[in-house]
């Protein structure tokens, strides 16, 4: 019997949201979709459900998926991100994978083709479909995976500090006040399970 496969994506546009869901239920079965078209409805669906592979266009109501990429990252539990974009804009590109996204996908008809292989490698993957239990909170398990995002979240924050010396721009201030109150929080919850 095939294990059900899930996959949460996150797009505005009815379109792509179609072509997607189509692909996916044309490749893969039983598969579960979930769509949201708000970073908050995906973050309050990863608190609920654990996913195998999360998809999100590049720009979600005019505002580029690296402004929060990072949440989307600390809610996934470890599932693969991948990102799908209209524009093959290296910069973005690389900034999202620098983030965290497990893959980079520019909109053409070749890499649509691509799609079902690319996902089959991220669904053999998965920690959700290998059987393995995620992390419950309290746990040293769970307190050992804060720890490291927060360490995470650090590094992403000397990288910024560093790049925002070289070139100050109020965007870059934005990010890093942004990942400052992410470690901010993570330290609290990690303080509430003592």
């Amino acid at each position: 019997m095939t294990e059900l496969k899930r996959v949460l994506i996150l797009e505005e546009n009815t379109d792509h949201l179609q072509l997607l869901t189509s692909l996916l239920e044309c490749h893969f079965s039983p598969i579960d979709i979930h769509t949201v078209e708000t970073v908050e409805d995906c973050l309050d669906f990863l608190e609920q459900t654990p996913y195998d592979i999360i998809m999100s266009g590049c720009y979600i109501h005019n505002a580029c998926i690296t402004e929060r990429l990072t949440d989307i990252v600390a809610g996934s539990n470890g599932a693969p991100i991948i990102i799908i974009s209209g524009s093959g804009d290296e910069n973005i590109a690389a900034q999202t994978i620098k983030l965290g996204a497990s893959e980079y996908i520019v909109k053409t008809k070749k890499s649509l083709d691509k799609i079902p292989q690319i996902l089959t490698k991220y669904f053999k993957l998965s920690q959700r479909t290998k059987g393995k239990k995620y992390p419950q909170p309290g746990t040293v398990e769970t307190t050992g995976r804060l720890i490291r995002e927060i360490d995470h979240l650090m590094q992403k924050a000397r990288f910024l500090t560093t790049d925002i010396a070289s070139r100050s721009k109020p965007d870059d201030q934005d990010a890093l006040d942004s990942l400052f109150s992410q470690i901010s929080r993570l330290r609290k919850l990690i303080q509430d399970q003592k």
